[in-house]
Order: structure tokens, then C-alpha cells, then sequence
């Protein structure tokens, strides 16, 4: 049948309405096809159905097929519709309402971790690994335990040798840290006499003796106390001994024996601590013990004071490491979780529990977020030592010498700074500036920056309090030395120093400079208080 037809009996139906039909009641005639003598008007409809259209128009992840008055047509899927832009440095791709698909760009240094483009490795600062785990490949992973017979990720045969040992017949590495086989290893290592680890590398031939490097030499004239010509500290070391600090090894040109410094040595051979020859390489630090030549954790060391937490493998407490149901392990105590410790507070701290951060230029107050401080204030600019704002001439004297300012860091690049010079008045009062930096937001960390500088030659010394946590930095005033501390987001800053001028005399007048500027970008917007008393 075609349409012709149809069409043509739809138009005489219209008319015979129009010229008085029965109303409601149209009369169709038996369609019949069109014969040699009728004219055929082609179907220009290209659908019916959506179904009808797959295939005929060009659709995306955001667009898709549909039929619309007989015609194929791509139309916007739903805003928000889940989609991939291509782009890999994009994440949380979707669709817009005119159907095309983009992501978001990832800002480093916001707290967000957006995976995929952000993981520990490329966004150490957004997506940092919690106490008890480690960052391998960009992803966090539970800290390996040396000594638990499992060969973890980060642990090899040479820095865990009880769980990532070689076995028979091979030997570690020690230049990719993997294990292979014992003729590799003495064919590497050009040893061709000796055993180590159970690698034998051969024997000598009659007349000569195996060095400790794994040298054959021979040497008729050793233990004569004497370093005869020919003799070297590898082939006779008991008569070329080398001096204190310095062991011997083997020149890779001659073969023969030279002193060399120990720290290289032990380095050569993967030694942290134990003696090699007459060198001692080592010591461990503080928490660590020498077992096998490695610097091994002391747990006894580490986990002393603590009832929970893992610390390179030490598991501290008598559960294992871990805290009873509810707790969680806060430096090494056990504390009530944090997402009991946080309820009910939209940012800063919640006891030892750091809750979350304020978005954008808003700043934490009590647990709340609102507007923080981004106008200028009224010291600036002060933005280096040499516009730093004058507090003028003070003494020793703490009844006369103390000075309060209040300011803001309105940004990210703000540097504020203040100075005043104090005269050592002698002999009934004691120099010792003290300054105090309080009144932070509870999301935002600023850092306490005190320079010093003698009227009468240099700063030979300054005891520093607390003496945990400042330290000295290279100076930003010409002739002065300077010193930092910083702590937590909010947490207030602390700096006690006692100047010893070297001026010949007992006179320790200086200057002094005192600076306040954001850890990182995002911590501005933060008001302070900066106390001072000489």
C-alpha cells in the first residue's frame, strides 16, 4: 500500500465533513494499491520509533539517538550523566545540558584527594597515607613487617632478609636488591675465591690465598710487620694496615688494594652499621639497633611510652598495635574514634582528632566555619625586613619592653614583619626575648620567624626554647641569624632565645625581627596576636 493512497481518501474524508458528513464518523474506502495509472508519493518519514535511529545519526557518551516528527536526530543526554572527556588529566567527568562531557581539573594543596589524577605518590599533601600505612605505586598500603614470612611490596632481600630471603644457590644483589643466581653474583661482584651467604666463588690454587673481597694473592713476606713492595692492605693486611677512618678495598684498575674511606666502603657493600676490615660503618640512629649489618628497628625504643600504633614494624601496646573497639590509635594512645571526637563540629580539632578544613577564604572559629580575614591590615605593607613595621627602642626590662600587635595574613603571599631594638641595660636585668604568636584560626597554620643581630659583632649564640621544635634557617637580614617553629593547624607558636653577642664585652644590644607568613598557600586568612617581651 502507499501513502498516496491514504492520503488522498483522508483528504475527501475532510471534505465530506466539511460539506456536512456525519460528524465524528469518517468513512474510509477499501485501500487498494496504486495502480499503472495512479501517482505513488514516496514514505518520507525516516522513523517511528527511537529503535529506528540507532546507527543512522553520530551519538557519544552524552548524546543519543531519537526520532522526532519522522526525522533521526542526536539529543542531549540528562546534565550530570556519568561520561569520559578523553582526558587524563581530568576526573569526575560528566555531561552538560547541551551534551558535551567535561571534567574537573584537580588543584594540589586543596586537601582533596581526586583519584585517579591525585594518589600519594604524584599528591603527597592531598592524599597522604595514614600512620600505619605506606604510599607504593600510588596507593596506600599496611607497613610491611619485617620478620612476618611474608615477602610484602617495598620489602627485598636485601633490606628484609628473613622474609624476602634468596635461599640455596642464589645470593642478594646488592646493586638492583633482587635475588640471583651464585655464579651471577661472583661474576658481578669479581670475586673468584671465598663464600658468602652460601655462595662459594672458588678456591685458590696452591701458593695463594683468598683476600676478604674475594681476591686470590700471594704473598711470601706477610706477618713480617713489614709492607714489603707487592703487598697491599687486601693481600697482607695485617702488615699495610690503613689509618683510623679509612678501610681497604680494591682498586677496579690495578686489583690491588688502596685505603678508602670507610662511609664509601660501607656504602659499596650495603653496610649500615658492623665492621668491615678495619672500618665501622654505622651507627644507627636513635630507635635502632645493628642486627646483620642493618640498621634495624628497636621496638623496645620506638614504642616506649606508647600503647598502640605501629612503628616500622614495632607493634606497640599488649593488643598488637591496636586500641579496643571504639578507639582510635592517636600518636601512640588510644583515644575515643574520631568520628565520635568530630561529631558535631564542621572543622579544626576535636580533641587530638583534626576534623576537617573550611572551604575557600573561610576560616575556623570554634569549630565553625565563616568568612575569614582577606583584607589587608593596618601594618602593611610589611611585607619584607626592610618595611617591617617599627616598634621602636625598648631595654631589657620586661615591665617597660613588652609589646602586643594584632594582624592578618589577608593572603597567600602575605609576609608580615615587625622590629625594635633592645639595649642590654647589664647587670640587674637579663636579655631574653620571648614571643608569642596566638589567635589563630583552627584550620590554618602560621609560622614564627625571630631574627637577631648584634649591635656589637656577631650572634655567637642563642638558647633557643622549646628547643624541640625551633630551629635555625638561613637568615633574611644581612648580619643576623635567624630561627623558625611552626606547629598544628591553630596551635600557637612559642620562641624563647637568650643572644650572646661575641663583642668582647658583656654588651648583647641588637635588633630584632620578628615574621609571620602562611605553612602553605591555603592557610591564609587566619587573624593573630604577636606578643613581645625582651
Amino acid at each position: 500500500m502507499v501513502r498516496a493512497t491514504r492520503i488522498a481518501f483522508g483528504l475527501a474524508a475532510a471534505l465530506a465533513l466539511a460539506c456536512g458528513g456525519t460528524e465524528g464518523q469518517t468513512q474510509w474506502p477499501d485501500v487498494v494499491e496504486a495502480g499503472p495509472d495512479q501517482v505513488q508519493v514516496p514514505d518520507t518519514c525516516d522513523c517511528s520509533a527511537d529503535k529506528d535511529c540507532v546507527g543512522k545519526v553520530t551519538v557519544d557518551a552524552c548524546t543519543f539517538a531519537k526520532c522526532e516528527q519522522c526525522a533521526c536526530v542526536a539529543k542531549a543526554k540528562a546534565a550530570g550523566t556519568t561520561c569520559d572527556d578523553k582526558n587524563a588529566e581530568t576526573v569526575k567527568d560528566v555531561c552538560d545540558d547541551k551534551g558535551k562531557c567535561a571534567g574537573h581539573v584537580p588543584v594540589p594543596g586543596d586537601k582533596k584527594c581526586e583519584g585517579p589524577v591525585e594518589n600519594c605518590d604524584t599528591s603527597p599533601d592531598d592524599c597522604a597515607c595514614a600512620s600505619n600505612r605506606i604510599c607504593n605505586a600510588g596507593k596506600c598500603i599496611p607497613k610491611p613487617v619485617c620478620g612476618n614470612a611474608k615477602c610484602e611490596p617495598t620489602e627485598n632481600c636485601d633490606n628484609c632478609l628473613k622474609d624476602c630471603g634468596c635461599g640455596t644457590g642464589k645470593h642478594c644483589s646488592a646493586a638492583d636488591r633482587k635475588c640471583v643466581a651464585c655464579a651471577d653474583w661472583c661474576k658481578a661482584e669479581a670475586r673468584e675465591c671465598g663464600e658468602d651467604a652460601g655462595c662459594k666463588c672458588g678456591t685458590c690454587q696452591t701458593g695463594y690465598q683468598c683476600d676478604m673481597v674475594g681476591s686470590c694473592y700471594k704473598s711470601p713476606n706477610c706477618n713480617n710487620a713489614k709492607c714489603d713492595e707487592g703487598e697491599d692492605c687486601l693481600s697482607c693486611p695485617t702488615d699495610c694496615t690503613c689509618p683510623a677512618g679509612k678501610g681497604c678495598q680494591k682498586d677496579q684498575v690495578t686489583n690491588k688494594g688502596v685505603c678508602a674511606d670507610c662511609a664509601g666502603i660501607c656504602a659499596a657493600v650495603g653496610m649500615q652499621c658492623g665492621v668491615i676490615g678495619s672500618c665501622t660503618c654505622g651507627p644507627c640512629e636513635d630507635g635502632y639497633k645493628c642486627k646483620a649489618n642493618k640498621c634495624m628497628a628497636d621496638c623496645d625504643w620506638l614504642c616506649y611510652g606508647k600503647v598502640c600504633g605501629q612503628f616500622d614494624g614495632c607493634k606497640c601496646g599488649d593488643n598488637e598495635g591496636a586500641c579496643p573497639d571504639g578507639e582510635d590509635c592517636v600518636k601512640g594512645a588510644c583515644l575515643k574514634g574520631c568520628g565520635t571526637l568530630c561529631e558535631g563540629k564542621e572543622c579544626g580539632w576535636g580533641e587530638d582528632c583534626f576534623c576537617d578544613f573550611c572551604i575557600g577564604t573561610d576560616a575556623c572559629h570554634q569549630n565553625t566555619c565563616g568568612p575569614g580575614a582577606t583584607e589587608p591590615d593596618a601594618n602593611e605593607p610589611n611585607d619584607t625586613p626592610e618595611t617591617a613595621k617599627d616598634l621602636g627602642d625598648v631595654t631589657d626590662d620586661d615591665a617597660t619592653s613588652a609589646r602586643e600587635e594584632k594582624g592578618n595574613i589577608h593572603d597567600g603571599d602575605d609576609f608580615d614583619w615587625f622590629t625594635l631594638h633592645v639595649a642590654d641595660t647589664g647587670m640587674f636585668n637579663f636579655l631574653a626575648p620571648v614571643i608569642d604568636l596566638t589567635g589563630l584560626a583552627e584550620d590554618k597554620d602560621l609560622v614564627l620567624v625571630v631574627c637577631y643581630k648584634c649591635d656589637k659583632g656577631n650572634l655567637a649564640g642563642a638558647e633557643l626554647l622549646p628547643s624541640d621544635s625551633v630551629y635555625e634557617i638561613d637568615t633574611f637580614v644581612a648580619g643576623a641569624r635567624c630561627f623558625e617553629t611552626f606547629n598544628w593547624w591553630g596551635e600557637s607558636d612559642h620562641i624563647e632565645m637568650r643572644p650572646v653577642c661575641a663583642s668582647g664585652g658583656q654588651d648583647d644590644s641588637g635588633t630584632i625581627w620578628v615574621g609571620v607568613y602562611p605553612y602553605e598557600y591555603y592557610d591564609s586568612g587566619s587573624a593573630y596576636t604577636l606578643n613581645l617581651h625582651m
